[in-house]
Parts: structure tokens; C-alpha cells; sequence
């Protein structure tokens, strides 16, 4: 039995051989526009968002010809940077001037 990844692709297994579990995009989408918001209502400037490493590279496998072409890989009109310490379903927003 093999996972489904992005758009129905293959999914990629673990180191172990198992296959990882599907990778729900709309999900990671909704959670970055609700954290979008609410820094929005802080008055705050989102400049990018921090993503899984899982959802980094679904974003990758979707975006073929940015990543050929050497462009960041953006969501939402936001550069995605993977960070290792982020859950896979909960994006966080980088505010402007914040490290």
C-alpha cells in the first residue's frame, strides 16, 4: 500500500519503509491565513512564513519550475523558510523586524 502525496503523487517513505501519511496542503493554507490575520490585527507585517520541512517540499514537488529556476518558494504571496521546529499543521507567521 503506498501513501498519496501531493496532488495524488506517490508519497515518499520513511526512513524505516513505511509510507508517510498524506500531506494535507489545504489545511497548512487555512492555518497561515488565520495566522496571517491575526498578526494583521496586531498591526503587524507578515514577511514570511515558517513552514515544516514536510510541507516545504510538498510545496517543491508543486512548484516545480520556481525551484529549476532558483526562486523562493512562496504561499499566500510569503516566502516559505522550513524550519525543523515547526509542526506540520500549524505555519508561523515571521513579523517584520522579529529574528
Amino acid at each position: 500500500m503506498t501513501a498519496q502525496g501531493v496532488a495524488g503523487r506517490p508519497g515518499r517513505s520513511a526512513s524505516n519503509g513505511s509510507p508517510l501519511p498524506p500531506l494535507w496542503l489545504a489545511v497548512v493554507v487555512e492555518q497561515a491565513c488565520t495566522e496571517i490575520w491575526n498578526a494583521w490585527e496586531e498591526e503587524a507585517t507578515v514577511t514570511s512564513l515558517r513552514v515544516s520541512p514536510d510541507v516545504y517540499a510538498a510545496v517543491a514537488v508543486a512548484r516545480p519550475g520556481e525551484v529549476q529556476r532558483g526562486y523562493p518558494l512562496m504561499l499566500l504571496g510569503l516566502e516559505l523558510v522550513p524550519d525543523e521546529g515547526v509542526d506540520t499543521y500549524e505555519p508561523l507567521v515571521v513579523k517584520e523586524g522579529a529574528c
